[in-house]
């Protein structure tokens, strides 16, 4: 798996992380980012991701598979 490297970043060292959708690739399958912040510093973490989520349209739900 080739995302596994950057998954293991939060997981291995305990940083609050958070998964902002931003859109849909050309199969209409969702594409997000992952951003990841220092321990105690949550808020701005939940922050930056309402913004991003309002800036990209935040969740879609995909039905591609329904």
């Amino acid at each position: 798996m080739n995302y596994m490297p950057y998954v293991a970043y939060a997981n291995v060292w305990g940083l609050p992380a958070l998964t902002i959708p931003v859109g849909k690739d050309e199969s209409g399958m969702p594409i997000s980012i992952q951003i990841m912040s220092s321990n105690g510093n949550e808020d701005a973490l939940f922050r930056l991701g309402k913004i991003l989520e309002e800036q990209f349209g935040g969740y879609q739900r995909c039905t591609q598979l329904d």
